[in-house]
């Protein structure tokens, strides 16, 4: 199932919006999810982890800390760049919450201690 999760994933957004005729909803689930796969893509780098330990650290997260994973890929992605995510005109922002925030910051603390590997 992993080696066609992005076809399902695609599928089911385009499904989803086809359904709801909604393309607003459409775009947002796409911006999600390439959001998603940035954090993943940092978390791999900083943990030479494999990308369903990326998703599992980032699922985890956002459990303990009880914020949604589109916020807290977010935050993770501009606490890493200094800056706010850009915002392709005629899209929603997504705004992390202060707790995402937080979650991020002390999560990417946890990679980047001294001596841990």
């Amino acid at each position: 199932m992993t080696r066609y999760e992005a076809i399902v994933i695609a599928t089911l957004i385009v499904a989803e919006a086809h359904t709801s005729a909604n393309s607003e909803q459409m775009i947002a689930l796409i911006r999600s999810r390439a959001v998603i796969e940035q954090a993943k893509g940092a978390i791999i780098a900083a943990r030479h982890c494999g990308p369903d330990e990326a998703w599992a650290t980032l699922r985890r997260t956002s459990q303990q800390f009880n914020v949604k994973i589109r916020d807290l890929a977010v935050a993770l992605i501009e606490h890493l760049s200094h800056t706010p995510q850009p915002t392709p005109d005629g899209t929603p922002a997504i705004v992390p919450t202060p707790e995402a925030r937080q979650a991020a910051e002390l999560l990417w603390a946890a990679f980047t201690i001294p001596g841990d590997t």
